[in-house]
């Protein structure tokens, strides 16, 4: 049995996403979707492998994670971390936002900012293409045929 290579980006996210486009938006955006490339390594850039899910704790719990657990590997991670949790001002901020929120709007913690960031953004953009992929199907399914024009 020969083993087929397979580009996961080219050959099943790409032709869905063209499929979901041409419906909703019309044959000429999705020429453009077509047109653009998608390699395995931009779809593992979004969704990696072997992810320590405790390594992102310090996301969910920023003032009370223990600052010599986490971001050693970062240059000026602890630094600013330190910073933060004696902030009562962005304490407050924290129980008061969400989690997404409280990370966009710190500006002044650019390395915590970036890192939170890196792990939070899968997240929505993910939803958004399932979510496009539901009102696909709904759109695609035989229910659509039922409906009658007339009315």
């Amino acid at each position: 049995m020969q083993k087929v290579s397979l580009n996961i980006g080219e050959e099943l996210v790409k032709p869905a996403a063209v499929a979901m486009v041409k419906t909703i938006g019309g044959a000429d955006i999705a020429k453009k979707v077509e047109s653009v490339p998608l390699s395995d390594n931009s779809i593992k850039r979004y969704f990696p492998e072997n992810v320590d899910l405790k390594k992102h704790s310090w996301i969910r719990n920023v003032f009370s994670v223990n600052v010599s657990e986490v971001g050693e590997d970062i240059p000026g991670f602890q630094e600013e971390l330190i910073d933060l949790q004696e902030n009562q001002v962005q304490k407050q901020h924290f129980e008061n936002l969400s989690i997404a929120k409280f990370w966009t709007q710190l500006k002044d913690k650019p390395i915590l900012t970036r890192e939170a960031e890196k792990a939070l953004l899968p997240f929505p953009t993910t939803y958004l293409c399932e979510q496009g992929f539901s009102s696909l199907v709904t759109i695609k399914t035989k229910a659509r045929n039922r409906l009658d024009p007339s009315t």
